[in-house]
């Protein structure tokens, strides 16, 4: 060390102490001097700049005790940015506190270790030819050693403001931890109207929302809390619940639509047979018949399946593109059956009078021919007095053919 670089040339009494006249001894005094006033000077440098660290995590602290608006402190530039994430079913930070905690005292170490770099006052060491160095005595002195075991701890320190900051998501737990399931099955009970079903939808949209318009960072000491993972895992909570809703009011009108369209087909198809005979006629006056029972009940469900889907459209729920082009024309379809029923009925009223004149002159043949039929089958047939058992069987052949041809007279009449 120096001692034994600059020996002093007159040592005094028994301990030898330094004259403090000779050269080597000014030249040590100057020597220890400057070594002094450098390790004092990198030790309040390294001092200051772990102070600076430290107070970057205890500002938002100190600001909870502070009334006035004036004394609180802006926030300085975090040191650490962190994000909020949905670990399901709680929310968590990312990288954690731990994380956090190491990568500080890392940053710590490699400050202390700047000093390495710097030479010690005084001749280079004999045996390697290199200047001992300050680190040693600046790692270990005890202001240093004070701040860097606050340091390793400080982050940990903030884990209630930290845990505050995760807590004021909490409100939105429901979003994952309730049961779609459960909730929609629930829901059905009360058999809901459209305008709860648009209620319910409109709910999860106006917190779908609240959560984007939600403050997207927030500071807590030298930590920048990120919550854009979290808010883009929320509004997709928000809408998987209105895609509960609205999946199931979609089957629901689905099937209703399904049968109006089924039943507008069919009776398209039958009022649009012609009319030859009475089986035509027959068919036509049933499908009226049909129209005027369901017609009140197809008008009550147009309305309601046309104001579903149009709720759907209006809140950008999925549509099936086949649903939203069938729910246009699902009026006009109605409307055009409607006027071909009347068109049909008109009809009936014109052809009815030849239809009626046919019918009477078929049951007069039809009655004549019963007639002779009976008068033929009491003279001439299998009851005749006086014929043998062998004419017997060519009677009964003669009746059986005068009995289908009545027969089929008697179909043509009633066609």
């Amino acid at each position: 060390g120096l001692e034994h670089q600059y020996n002093c040339l007159r040592p005094e009494g028994k301990n030898q102490t330094r004259c403090m006249e000779c050269l080597p001894c000014c030249i040590y005094n100057v020597i220890q001097y400057f070594h002094s006033r450098s390790t004092e000077a990198m030790v309040r440098c390294t001092r200051n700049s772990l102070d600076a660290i430290r107070r970057r995590f205890i500002v938002s602290t100190a600001n909870q005790f502070m009334k006035s608006s004036r004394e609180i402190q802006e926030p300085k530039p975090p040191l650490f940015k962190a994000e909020i994430c949905l670990a399901i079913p709680q929310t968590v930070m990312k990288p954690s506190l731990d994380d956090v905690q190491g990568c500080l005292n890392k940053a710590v170490q490699m400050l202390l270790l700047a000093c390495k770099k710097v030479g010690d006052w005084g001749k280079p060491d004999p045996e390697d030819g290199r200047h001992k160095i300050f680190w040693k005595a600046i790692s270990e002195h005890k202001d240093i050693q004070k701040v860097v075991i606050i340091l390793n701890t400080i982050v940990n320190s903030t884990i209630v403001e930290i845990n505050t900051a995760l807590a004021s998501f909490a409100q939105y737990n429901y979003l994952w931890k309730d049961d779609k399931k459960q909730e929609l099955e629930d829901f059905l009970v009360i058999e809901p109207t459209l305008s709860e079903f648009e209620a319910k939808i409109s709910f999860y949209e106006k917190e779908s929302t609240a959560i984007v318009a939600m403050s997207a960072d927030k500071q807590v000491g030298a930590i920048l809390l990120k919550s854009g993972p979290l808010r883009a895992a929320l509004k997709e909570e928000c809408e998987n619940w209105v895609n509960v809703f609205a999946v199931c009011l979609n089957q629901r009108v689905k099937g209703d639509m399904n049968d109006l369209i089924e039943f507008i087909n069919e009776m398209s198809k039958k009022l649009g047979r012609n009319i030859t005979d009475l089986d035509d006629v027959r068919t036509a006056m049933g499908a009226l018949a049909k129209m005027r029972e369901a017609e009140i009940k197809v008008d009550m469900t147009i309305g309601p399946v046309e104001e579903a889907y149009a709720m759907l459209s209006r809140h950008n729920c999925v549509v099936m593109r086949e649903e939203v082009e069938n729910v246009d024309t699902l009026q006009y379809s109605w409307s055009r059956v409607l006027s071909q029923s009347h068109k049909v009925q008109n009809h009936l009223l014109t052809i009815q009078p030849n239809f009626r004149k046919d019918l009477v002159t078929n049951i007069q043949v039809y009655r004549e021919t019963v007639d002779g039929f009976t008068e033929e089958y009491d003279g001439k047939g299998p009851m005749e007095v006086g014929i043998t058992p062998q004419e017997r069987p060519s009677e009964s052949a003669s009746s059986r053919s005068s009995s289908t041809t009545c027969g089929r007279s008697m179909r043509r009449t009633l066609r």
